[in-house]
C-alpha cells in the first residue's frame, strides 16, 4: 500500500525531530539514521511507511496533491512517536513526555487534514 502513498516521510525527516537520538556506536550524534545508529535507517524507514499507512486509514482517501506536504509532516510526527515507542519507551513517561506530545500533535494534524481532505473541491482535468 505504501508504494502508492506519495507522502511517506523520509527517515531524515524523523531524524530532524529526534536528532539527539541519532547517536552512533561511538556516542557521536549523526543528525541522520545510519547503519551504526539505534535505530538503523532501515528500521526508521519501516516506521515511516507504517505511519503513512495509519494516516491513509484515518483520511480514508488519497488527499489532493496540494495537501501532500501537510500529510508528510503529520506522518513524520507519527513516525517519530513510533520510533521513540519502539526504541526508547522511557520517553513515554508523564503527560509531558516526548511520545504523548508527538502523538497529540499527530492526532491534531490528522484531524485537521481529515477536515481539509473532505472539504477540498474535486478538480477534474
Amino acid at each position: 500500500m505504501t508504494d502508492d502513498l506519495p507522502y511517506v516521510p523520509d527517515p531524515d525527516d524523523v531524524a530532524r525531530l529526534l536528532a539527539i537520538r541519532t547517536v552512533d556506536s561511538a556516542g557521536e550524534e549523526q543528525g541522520i539514521w545510519t547503519d551504526d545508529t539505534r535505530p538503523r535507517a532501515e528500521q526508521v524507514a519501516e516506521l515511516c511507511r507504517f505511519a503513512a499507512e495509519d494516516l491513509a486509514a484515518r483520511l480514508g482517501t488519497l488527499p489532493p496533491f496540494e495537501l501532500y506536504d501537510e500529510c508528510r509532516r503529520a506522518a513524520t510526527l507519527q513516525a517519530a512517536s513510533l520510533t521513540l515507542l519502539s526504541f526508547y519507551p522511557e520517553a513515554s513517561t508523564g503527560a509531558g513526555g516526548q511520545i504523548p506530545t508527538l502523538t497529540a500533535m499527530y492526532l491534531q494534524a490528522a484531524s485537521q487534514l481529515q477536515d481539509r481532505v473532505w472539504r477540498v473541491p474535486l478538480r477534474l482535468p
